[in-house]
């Protein structure tokens, strides 16, 4: 498992933990470490048990379109009537599941599969009212990773939903159906949906990796492989002696709060950095040509 026993146990993610070296010689790096899918998909798992609370609001402000019982009643045929029109909406978007990450060394390329769950919200006069409830099962992403000197940042090359689930509608029925032709019409030509968001991911969504260690080691080189289900990451490190007479701690004190800081902390960071400004996109041009 990925973390130890202060944090609840998930199910094991059904993916085959493959053998991967544990130190690769003919690799010029001297600090490397491996990676692979059971780890990652287990880290997932891991993310969404221990956080309830993945869940991102969209409305008008930060969508950059408007979000009304009018203006989406082309996709939830029904809504206009039966609340009225131009009644502001709200979306609650909660990431349900992250699964199915492999990694490709043929193409240089990860996937993952995500399950999101929309609840559209209508405000009325006196009350906010649910009136649809619905999934957005396996988002499939295909990413790589680019690396610049000591950072990393992704890039998405393919987007793909794979199905639709109603759970609730209050006036009567979601049509999944249509509702699936909308969404594959948007992605048809993804070119300018990906573009926008890996503007944004370049930008904004940049992981950097130490460059020194106890003050004594400088870190370059970055590397980064793709195998079939795993992933190698290497560095170089060069030693930089200190001065004379210099103390050098090579191991601080790692306060508590540092060590309860996991992986799973910095992924929903990133994903609520991501939602605040890639809604911040303006898609209108997009949602327009579907309609």
């Amino acid at each position: 498992m990925t973390f130890d026993n202060r944090y609840s146990k998930v199910p094991v993610p059904d993916v085959t933990s493959i053998a991967m070296p544990s130190y690769d010689a003919s690799q010029p790096e001297k600090v490397q470490a491996f990676a692979n899918a059971y780890f990652v998909n287990n880290l997932f798992a891991e993310l969404v048990t221990e956080n309830q609370d993945l869940t991102i609001t969209l409305d008008e402000s930060n969508t950059g379109f408007e979000l009304t019982t009018s203006s989406i009643n082309y996709a939830l045929l029904g809504i206009k009537k039966f609340y009225g029109p131009d009644l502001p909406v709200t979306i609650d978007a909660k990431v349900k599941k992250i699964e199915d990450f492999h990694v490709r060394e043929a193409d240089e390329t990860m996937q993952a599969k995500t399950t999101v769950n929309l609840k559209f919200y209508v405000h009325t006069a006196d009350k906010v009212d649910l009136a649809v409830d619905l999934d957005v099962i396996r988002v499939l992403t295909n990413f790589t990773v680019i690396i610049d000197e000591m950072t990393l940042s992704g890039k998405v090359t393919n987007l793909n939903v794979e199905d639709l689930e109603a759970n609730f509608c209050s006036y009567g029925t979601v049509h999944v159906e249509l509702l699936r032709g909308l969404i594959d019409d948007l992605l048809d030509d993804k070119t300018d949906v990906i573009e926008t968001l890996n503007e944004y991911l370049a930008k904004n969504i940049v992981f950097s990796v130490p460059d020194q260690f106890g003050g004594v080691f400088k870190m370059s080189d970055l590397t980064l492989q793709y195998h079939d289900d795993y992933v190698f990451i290497g560095a170089t490190p060069t030693f930089i002696p200190p001065a004379a007479g210099e103390k050098v701690d090579l191991f601080p004190t790692v306060t508590d709060q540092a060590y309860r800081w996991s992986p799973a902390d910095r992924i929903k960071e990133t994903i609520h950095e991501v939602a605040d400004e890639f809604a911040e996109q303006d898609l209108s041009k997009e949602i327009q040509e579907v309609e």
